[in-house]
């Protein structure tokens, strides 16, 4: 508030005076905006985390992840818009996101667009 009646002082021709009965003036009337933060509800899905390798490629993931979930490659990589398939492959996209791999490299092993993994993650955490 000082300041700006330090540049009203500046650009007027007020007084101290003045200036001085300004003050309760802008206190009163003139609101500062308050800052609110409200919490955020975030669901939290836990998925099974594999073991974490150094090196592992996106394969040897998937291998694994094949062994725990009864899913074949075929299954996730083809091109169906089948809910069913889509389930499985929206699965292991969260799955691999968890476990560390990045949007591309999953695109790569999948054949798809490094942007279709990104929105099925942002789909999936609503």
């Amino acid at each position: 508030m000082h300041e700006f009646l330090k540049y009203v002082k500046l650009y007027t021709d007020c007084d101290d005076y003045a200036i001085k009965r300004l003050e309760p003036l802008l206190e009163k009337y003139i609101s500062r905006p308050k800052i609110v933060i409200k919490e955020k509800i975030v669901q939290v899905v836990k998925y099974h985390k594999f073991k974490e390798e150094p090196n592992k490629t996106i394969k040897d993931f998937f291998d694994e992840y094949k062994f725990y979930n009864k899913v074949l490659l075929e299954d996730i990589k083809k091109r169906c818009r089948s809910v069913e398939t889509r389930t499985k492959r929206n699965n292991f996209i969260r799955s691999a996101i968890s476990n560390g791999y990045g949007p591309s490299e999953i695109g790569r092993f999948l054949n798809m667009d490094h942007s279709t993994i990104i929105n099925v993650i942002k789909k999936s955490k609503v």
